[in-house]
Formats: C-alpha cells, sequence, structure tokens
C-alpha cells in the first residue's frame, strides 16, 4: 500500500472510469464512499465495507495509490533539484567572496611594491598662432566659379589655335545659365577644350583663294552633331 499521508498534497484526482461501480451503489452507500475517499487520501484510513461498496473502494483505491506514487516521485525529484542549487549557489557564493579577496590582496602587493615617482622638468609648451590653427583645421575653400567674358574667351582660344567659334561658344552658355549638362559649370576652359575635341561651334576655314570653306565644314558637323 502507498502511503498517502503525503506532505504538501492537498488534492487527488477521479477518474470517469469510477461511473460504473458507483452506477451500482445507492445513494447513502455513494456518500459513504467519498467520506472514505477523502479520508483515505488525506489521513491514509482504510475503511472496512463489504459487498458492492467495497469493490468500489477497491477500484478507487488503485488509481489514487498510482497517482500518490507519481507524486511522491516528482517530489523527490524537485526536492533534490533544489537541494543541490542551492549547494551550487552556495559554492558560487563562496568561490566569489575568495576571488574578489585574491584581487584585493594582489591590489594591496602591488601597491607596496609599486615606487614613488621621481617628478620630471617638462618643458614649457611653445606657443602656436591661433590663425595657423585657425587654417588646419578648416578644408580648403573651393574657388567660386566665375564666367568668363567673351574676350577671355577669344583669347584662350587664339592661344589653343582651336576653330572653336567663341561667340556661338559664349552665347550657348549664357543662354542656359553657365551650366554643362544639369550640373554647374565648374571650369570654362575645359568646356572650350571639349568643345575643341568634338569639332563643336568651327570657324570656317579659308581656302587660299579666300574663299570660305564653311559648306564642307556645315556637312561634316551636322555628321558629327
Amino acid at each position: 500500500m502507498i502511503s498517502m499521508n503525503n506532505d504538501g498534497k492537498t488534492s487527488f484526482v477521479l477518474y470517469h472510469d469510477i461511473r460504473e461501480p458507483l452506477e451500482l451503489l445507492s445513494d447513502a452507500e455513494r456518500g459513504k464512499l467519498f467520506l472514505a475517499i477523502l479520508d483515505y487520501s488525506e489521513k491514509g484510513i482504510v475503511p472496512t465495507f463489504s459487498g458492492a461498496l467495497q469493490m468500489a473502494f477497491a477500484f478507487v483505491r488503485a488509481s489514487l495509490d498510482r497517482d500518490a506514487e507519481k507524486w511522491e516521485t516528482k517530489r523527490k525529484v524537485r526536492s533534490d533539484a533544489g537541494r543541490k542549487g542551492g549547494l551550487a549557489r552556495a559554492a558560487s557564493q563562496a568561490n566569489a567572496s575568495n576571488a574578489k579577496q585574491s584581487q584585493a590582496n594582489q591590489a594591496n602587493q602591488a601597491n607596496q611594491a609599486v615606487p614613488v615617482p621621481v617628478p620630471v622638468p617638462v618643458p614649457a609648451p611653445v606657443p602656436v598662432l591661433e590663425k595657423e590653427n585657425d587654417m588646419a583645421d578648416k578644408p580648403p575653400v573651393r574657388k567660386r566659379f566665375q564666367p568668363p567674358t567673351l574676350d577671355e574667351v577669344r583669347e584662350y582660344c587664339r592661344e589653343r589655335g582651336n576653330r572653336v567659334d567663341p561667340q556661338r561658344w559664349f552665347d550657348f552658355y549664357v543662354s542656359n545659365g553657365w551650366r554643362v549638362g544639369k550640373n554647374p559649370m565648374k571650369d570654362w576652359k575645359a568646356a572650350v577644350r571639349t568643345w575643341e575635341r568634338n569639332g563643336i561651334a568651327q570657324k570656317p576655314r579659308v581656302g587660299p583663294n579666300g574663299i570660305a570653306l564653311s559648306d564642307v565644314e556645315d556637312h561634316t558637323l551636322d555628321g558629327i552633331l
């Protein structure tokens, strides 16, 4: 018989399969059986029944004993786990305390072994001009684009000896707000060189007989543009 006087167990389970033996009993016998189940589950008291009542109690008692055994097994497992956990926590706290004490001892030994530092003369810092610091901290300022004059464009085209028409080049960029594609122009001389390479807005050449070769050049430019 499983001892039913279990510490901490305050309930028991009744299963549906006890309906069949209960139907063989009268209402009075069912009341006696229920009280007997409570006494057995709580105090382990076995009633002195006979006949159908004894058979019904024996049927219920088997399930109560089975459940009590399972509960006792779980209780022992939990108790052992709690005891082991408490020992582990105590050991961890002891190790932590020992580690702190060891660190404190090492710190004391290190403080005792450190010699007193001897002061070393430090030369006075060399003053630095504020303007030099400001120039070092600030990034170089990009020069703002200044559109050229028509004379400057003519002079640059003469220097390079190209056949770019200065007037046409100048009028084109004045009309579009000095932009190269969708971006603001940054270097107008580079734009002149681009027209020079692509053969855009070439001035007509004059032949040895003084006749302009514009017609031939126009057909050539049509193929380029």
